[in-house]
């Protein structure tokens, strides 16, 4: 009888452990299904499949340390059932999206799978495709139409352009290269294309020792970040002089002479700033700046911005000039680009996937929705001067007046 009584108490706990994994499955899935319904979730899930997986691996870890075969075996199954379930949904709600999405207010110009964008003192807007066919397009005010140019690279994360020696330069942060061309070099119709084949010598490249991940245009030449530190870029060289900072660089951004970088520490999420009014020549740093950025953006009268896009849910602070930094609510989930005007640094712009294009006059009190919303906007470009608002979606470079 105690044997029995055993085994009966066993299968007792089998049933009900199967009960409770088979309620968890349904709740993940109807949890997930509805937040990629609604709009905005499904590019979010898109970009994070991850949460799926933690959330089936729970479930796994909970039936091993059961360690019953039986709801091991059933776990299995049924999350190997739900992992499928969920991703056809979000594949689905994704396909309906591009098939019916409308962007009221902006006209798309050009066709692309995504794009670093980088605009000119003069307005020329210049983009590099993040996607194995990479071009490098460029957008002439005057006339608004694009060019392109063939890439010998492909899945770059940054382009910036040397003014002062007219060199356009993009970052490869897979390969730890930095690309260097001729401003305008050999450009075709780009006409929404495939766009043609680089010179071999259009392009020269130079390996460096971390991985580059972005540009910062100063007063004084380029900035680059990645592996952690900020270095000044001789564009006629490649040469990368590291610059002394103590601690470990995430994003960096200026205006001018002056720049502001930032570190991230994720783990406790007290991550340090420090700023320069002189052209990276010395740092102070900024003790009131205690969090996460992988954005920042900073005006010339002093306002800075900071965003961190995190998971599911993004961070954003911001400083006006002589106060220190304030965090504020986020007007979407996950913040993808942040822009600034230049000389009034409380208008800022953010955006992010699924969640559209924002604006704040007043310094991040009240946001006014600008529309994209469901599209998965990656970067923003602002032309004050001429009025036009640039937004790089994953179904191409998107445009529309900037309103007053």
């Amino acid at each position: 009888m105690g044997r029995m009584g055993r085994m009966g108490r066993m299968d007792d706990l089998t049933r009900a452990a199967t009960s409770f994994s088979a309620a968890f499955h349904l709740f993940k899935v109807v949890a997930w299904t509805a937040f990629a319904l609604l709009g905005p979730g499904v590019f979010l899930v898109m970009r994070n499949f991850v949460g799926v997986a933690v959330l089936s691996g729970i479930s796994v870890l909970i039936a091993l340390f059961i360690f019953r075969p039986g709801v091991f075996a059933f776990e299995l199954r049924a999350s190997l059932r739900a992992f499928l379930l969920l991703q056809g949904v979000v594949l689905g709600a994704y396909a309906a999206h591009r098939l019916t999405a409308a962007a009221p207010g902006w006209t798309r110009e050009i066709e692309s799978a995504g794009m670093a964008l980088h605009l000119a003192p003069d307005g020329r807007l210049r983009g590099v495709e993040l996607s194995e066919r990479a071009r490098v397009l460029e957008r002439d005010p005057a006339t608004q139409t694009w060019s392109s140019q063939g890439f010998p690279a492909g899945v770059s994360h940054a382009l910036a352009v040397d003014e002062a020696s007219s060199t356009l330069v993009v970052a490869d942060a897979r390969r730890s290269v930095l690309w260097f061309g001729a401003v305008g070099a050999a450009p075709g119709d780009a006409g929404g294309g495939a766009g043609g084949e680089a010179p071999a010598d259009a392009f020269r490249s130079v390996a460096t020792r971390r991985p580059p991940s972005g540009f910062v245009p100063t007063a004084s030449g380029l900035l680059v970040t990645g592996g952690g530190q900020l270095a000044r870029l001789a564009s006629r060289s490649g040469h990368l002089e590291p610059l002394a900072l103590d601690g470990t660089v995430t994003v960096a951004c200026a205006a001018g002479s002056r720049v502001l970088v930032v570190e991230s520490e994720r783990v406790r999420g007290a991550g340090r700033a420090w700023e320069s009014l002189d052209g990276a020549a010395s740092f102070t740093p900024i003790s009131s700046f205690r969090g996460n950025g992988s954005l920042c953006a900073l005006a010339a009268d002093g306002w800075a911005w900071v965003a961190d896009g995190g998971l599911l849910t993004g961070d954003l602070a911001v400083r006006a000039p002589g106060q220190s930094f304030v965090v504020l609510d986020a007007p979407l989930s996950r913040i993808e680009a942040v822009v600034v005007r230049p000389t009034d640094g409380r208008e800022a712009f953010v955006a992010g996937w699924g969640g559209g294009v924002f604006r704040t006059r007043d310094g991040g009190s009240s946001w006014e929705h600008l529309g994209l919303d469901g599209f998965e906007v990656g970067a923003l470009a602002v032309d004050f001067e001429r009025g036009r608002l640039f937004a790089a979606t994953g179904s191409g470079v998107h445009v529309r007046p900037l309103p007053p």
